[in-house]
């Protein structure tokens, strides 16, 4: 066990997550008293500044800075602990940090900021369209007897 990780027991993260929720919980109640808690018009002005596209780039890109950070404390974990690399948990744990969470943000970020709006059709051809697909005829109506 290194020395990061040495003093650290179940008790101290669980206290650790008691002390913020509390903390989270005493704040709130605090602001309630002086009455100064946002409005819920406030919290909409505030949520409506990711539904634009700067918005959507700032949340993209601390997406971005997150899933970076993790890659590289993962990696950095595995050479302290002296794990190693071939194990099944850390290749799985790297590929899917690395290919899907950064690869996919990384993505989201690249597009959103080429400045192009994006397809609304499900498809991107753009050539003539296609014959109609013929239908059969309805059937002929007899006369009633």
């Amino acid at each position: 066990m290194s020395a990061i990780t040495a003093g650290i027991s179940r008790g101290d993260v669980y206290g650790l997550v008691i002390l913020a929720w509390i903390s989270t919980f005493g704040l709130t109640m605090f602001l309630a008293a002086r009455k100064q808690l946002p409005t819920l018009a406030a919290i909409q002005d505030f949520s409506s500044i990711f539904n634009t596209k700067g918005g959507i780039i700032m949340l993209l890109t601390s997406l971005w800075i997150l899933t970076l950070t993790l890659q590289v404390g993962l990696g950095v974990w595995v050479i302290i602990r002296g794990v190693d690399p071939q194990h099944t948990v850390v290749t799985v744990l790297f590929a899917m940090l690395s290919g899907q969470a950064f690869g996919n943000v990384n993505g989201a970020l690249f597009k959103t900021m080429t400045g192009e709006e994006p397809s609304r059709s499900s498809s991107t051809y753009t050539g003539p369209a296609p014959p109609p697909v013929p239908q059969p005829a309805p059937p002929k109506a007899t006369a009633a007897p």
